[in-house]
């Protein structure tokens, strides 16, 4: 019994002094660095001798791309040229050589249709008549019938005067009627009822 009791005491005092021991450790202040640790501590991370500058060298300069454009053809049909025979002429002017010029105050009072069967209608403010025509190689002949009586030196009766005498005609890209007359005496120019509109 004696020797338990003393077992006991001695594993008691053991394991008091090893707690002792342990409280004594986690109680101990922490150690401030001497005065070479603060040195150490203090230095900076690099010195002036130390530190490499780098030149950065500029990127070339980029000229920003600009989108090309694609130039798309719309080319557009030019409108067809009249033809002589069908439209309805309204006679617009009458130019001479001596630069002398009548214009038609209302182009819809005279004009002309040139038909398939080789007839010509003229209307005028003064009357209605059929004529007819004939063409070969861009000459023209016109023969009109003496049944419209208007009165003289009136738009009208010129225009009647100076149609048997045509000679030649062209359409021009304009889609204008333009009749030279024989032995140089004028231009008779006529617009169809579409562009005058």
């Amino acid at each position: 019994m004696e020797q338990n009791k003393h077992i006991r005491q001695t594993l008691i005092f053991e394991t008091l002094l090893l707690l002792a021991m342990v409280l004594s450790a986690c109680a101990r202040p922490p150690q401030l660095p001497n005065k070479s640790q603060n040195n150490q501590l203090a230095r900076p991370l690099a010195s002036p001798e130390n530190v490499h500058t780098v030149e950065s060298t500029p990127l070339p300069a980029t000229t920003p791309q600009t989108p090309s454009l694609v130039a798309t053809s719309t080319s557009q049909h030019p409108t067809p040229r009249a033809a002589l025979v069908g439209p309805t002429w309204l006679w617009q002017s009458t130019s001479r050589p001596d630069n002398t010029l009548l214009i038609a105050e209302d182009s819809t009072q005279n004009t002309l249709q040139f038909q398939t069967n080789g007839q010509l209608t003229i209307n005028t403010n003064c009357g209605h008549s059929i004529g007819t025509y004939t063409r070969t190689n861009g000459g023209l002949n016109l023969s009109l019938p003496e049944t419209i009586s208007c009165p003289p030196d009136s738009p009208a009766a010129i225009l009647l005067q100076d149609l048997p005498y045509a000679g030649t005609y062209t359409i021009d890209d304009d889609n204008r009627l333009i009749i030279d007359l024989q032995m140089d005496g004028g231009t008779l120019i006529f617009v169809t009822a579409t562009s005058e509109n």
